[in-house]
């Protein structure tokens, strides 16, 4: 069998020194294929086929991309197979946060400097099974740098912002479209400016929870009217805490309430925080086992340095009695991130973690990674924070300790058996451009997948075998076959 050649790095070379004659080296990248096998056959018809009725040149280049690496990846010994599904292109960009709904997603036009200037947004929906355009709704304002976005059965909830502002009153208003149709709903009407939206939050008992400058309220999907508020700091309210019978949210800088379906505060926690009146408090971060709450209430005195005053406090709350108890204090802390993994409760900063032991009154165990994530009971743990200054290294830590380590690779996503990474080489000037597939309980590179995007792929799984691979202006369907 000849030496195999890498028909990706072939095409994609030539491709990108002379993008109108792409369709001619998309063949010359598959002729050099020919000795792996007749088991390339229908890889190679399907190929021609899409870049004969692509519309642009940068369609055609995202097929060939796709393509291309997946014949790179047939054959090698030990490795599994990579199948795409469909791809779908947008010229302008798609916005890193889709919506993955049963049978369908969605997707928001990610506009860079240009667009903002001459174009409009575009929000799109594509069949999850075939890729095509189900329906796309243009939002005629010029200069949308982002859209927040929440959604509640059918009802699509956006909040759209201008390049650069961040006051809600200088921002468009939020509007409600319909998933199965595309066509707009209403679009929120507030009843003043202290009633702007500042930050979609979450959903409870059916109703969208957005924070305002005068609380947080309840929106009706099917009208867009506020149903109840409560008085609440407007300033980063954070994370909330959503089930059937309550909703658990920040409401003043050291207060916790709980909230009632019908929009009443039955129950409240003051949560005692030693720094001076002028320090400042962050966005709380949660963890929730069923039965009782952990808070990290964060902050730092801004009289000295940011890092000498800053300071976490852990709470645990019990959700039915409302009874607190101070977990631990750690100092020169700003957690940015927390995992509750069994009896062990993981908190995160920029640089270091600490252990803390829930089942003892043990003092906190300093260690020197990130917590990602916690998956069947192992610990996927990135040695640094700084990856774009520095090379992360990837460890996942077992009940005896580290079971195996990865240079150069950081975490996006963990199925039951795999861990999707996106490759960040030692000698990379910027984010890393490759993804790679990585066996959970041996390290191992299963497969990878070239990405040609300015800012790195974000993975989104959609079951066991298939995920959706997120580029600058291109997003794909993905299936693992034996």
């Amino acid at each position: 069998m000849p030496e195999k050649k890498s028909g990706y790095s072939v095409g994609v070379k030539h491709a990108e020194e002379n993008p109108s004659q792409i369709g001619v080296y998309a063949k010359e990248a598959v002729s050099l294929m020919d000795g792996l096998g007749s088991n390339l056959f229908h890889i190679r018809a399907e190929l021609y086929s899409l870049l004969g009725t692509a519309k642009t040149n940068d369609e055609q280049f995202a097929l060939l991309q796709s393509y291309m690496q997946g014949l790179d990846d047939v054959g090698a010994k030990g490795r599994i197979n990579l199948w795409l599904i469909w791809s779908h292109f947008e010229k302008r960009g798609i916005y890193p946060r889709p919506i993955i709904q049963d049978g369908y997603v969605i997707f928001f036009d990610n506009l860079d400097d240009d667009d903002r200037k001459a174009g409009s947004a575009k929000i799109h929906r594509i069949d999850m099974a075939t890729g095509k355009t189900v329906w796309s709704y243009t939002f005629k304002r010029k200069k949308i740098g982002a859209f927040q976005h929440y959604i509640v059965g059918k009802y699509l909830f956006c909040r759209p912002q201008y390049l650069g502002d961040s006051d809600s009153a200088a921002n468009p208003q939020p509007f409600c479209l319909d998933t199965e149709t595309g066509n707009l709903l209403w679009e929120y009407r507030q009843k003043g400016d202290r009633y702007g939206i500042e930050q979609l939050m979450g959903a409870f008992q059916n109703l969208f929870i957005a924070s305002t400058w005068a609380g947080v309220v309840a929106i009706n999907p099917k009208t867009g009217k506020i149903e109840w508020e409560i008085k609440a700091d407007a300033h980063n309210c954070g994370d909330i805490i959503s089930s059937e019978e309550q909703l658990i949210i920040k409401t003043k800088e050291r207060e916790v309430s709980w909230v009632s379906p019908k929009g009443k505060v039955f129950k409240k926690c003051k949560l005692p925080f030693p720094i001076k009146d002028e320090g400042y408090i962050y966005a709380y971060r949660m963890a929730d086992d069923g039965e009782c709450l952990y808070l990290a209430v964060r902050g730092h005195d801004y009289s000295d340095t940011y890092r000498e005053k800053s300071v976490t406090i852990i709470y645990k709350i019990n959700k039915s009695t409302g009874k607190k108890e101070r977990v631990a204090r750690l100092d020169d802390f700003l957690c940015w991130g927390m995992v509750l993994a069994g009896k062990t409760l993981y908190v995160s900063d920029e640089e270091r973690s600490y252990a803390i032991d829930l089942g003892s009154s043990n003092r906190p165990v300093e260690m020197p990674y990130y917590i990602w994530a916690e998956n069947n009971g192992d610990l996927l743990c990135v040695n640094k924070q700084h990856p774009i200054l520095e090379t992360p290294q990837l460890t996942i830590m077992g009940e005896r300790g580290s079971l195996w380590t990865r240079d150069g690779v950081y975490p996006l996503a963990v199925s039951k058996n795999l861990i999707f990474c996106e490759e960040r080489p030692p000698d990379s000037s910027n984010r890393g451009k490759n993804l790679v597939i990585l066996d959970q309980k041996t390290g191992k590179e299963l497969a990878k997948v070239i990405d040609s995007s300015r800012y790195g792929p974000q993975v989104f799984l959609i079951n066991e075998t298939r995920f959706l691979l997120l580029e600058d202006k291109k997003a794909s369907l993905h299936e693992i076959r034996k």
